[in-house]
């Protein structure tokens, strides 16, 4: 968790601070989240109460002792716990007309999506009731070069692998499809557009 919270950072714009306090949380969210899973009553609200703690915790910090781009590190953080995979079975689902499991899938999809959602934003008001003032301005980070990026998706894709439990054999493979098509979101995108770069 924490080396794939970690990786996430950069790619969403995060610098060296962010990369940190992404790494620690993750690890964090690791042990919460499995602590909340391994007992049936608790298990409905592992997302909602680790995007409430990454919300609180990474929103604090930022008001007080380590000023951060809260935003980026409550994504990155919790980008282990969003049900992309999920998504993306039920969108193939819909596409290929079977509807009923399409459509389960996908409402399942948006609830987790929303209990995160909702988690973070509890999350963020406490630590402000906690810690009133105005929020420190965080650095900016400087972008990605396309090589560092393809790095950065490579340690993200190899982390992922091993979260989705894939077969070893396939870990290289998986790593350089994601480098491959990292790089050519970047290439792609500075002729036709960030969101025209990442449809090439």
């Amino acid at each position: 968790f924490g080396l794939t919270t970690a990786s996430a950072a950069p790619l969403l714009g995060g610098g060296a601070t962010e990369v940190f306090v992404t790494a620690v949380l993750g690890m964090f969210v690791a042990l919460l989240e499995r602590a909340l899973r391994s007992r049936p009553h608790s298990l409905p609200l592992a997302e909602p109460l680790c995007a409430l703690f990454v919300g609180a915790v990474s929103h604090a910090l930022a008001r007080t002792v380590l000023p951060h781009s809260d935003g980026v590190v409550a994504l990155a953080t919790l980008i282990v716990l969003v049900p992309g995979l999920t998504f993306t079975v039920a969108l193939t689902e819909i596409a290929t007309r079977h509807w009923a499991a399409g459509t389960a899938r996908l409402a399942g999809a948006f609830g987790t999506f929303l209990s995160l959602a909702v988690g973070v934003s509890i999350g963020r008001a406490v630590a402000a009731l906690l810690f009133p003032g105005d929020m420190p301005l965080a650095s900016a980070a400087l972008p990605l070069d396309p090589t560092a990026a393809a790095v950065a998706t490579g340690l993200a894709a190899f982390s992922f692998a091993v979260l989705f439990q894939a077969r070893r054999q396939d870990f290289g493979w998986i790593v350089l499809a994601s480098i491959f098509a990292s790089l050519g979101a970047a290439l792609a995108g500075q002729g036709l557009g960030p969101h025209l770069g990442a449809f090439g």
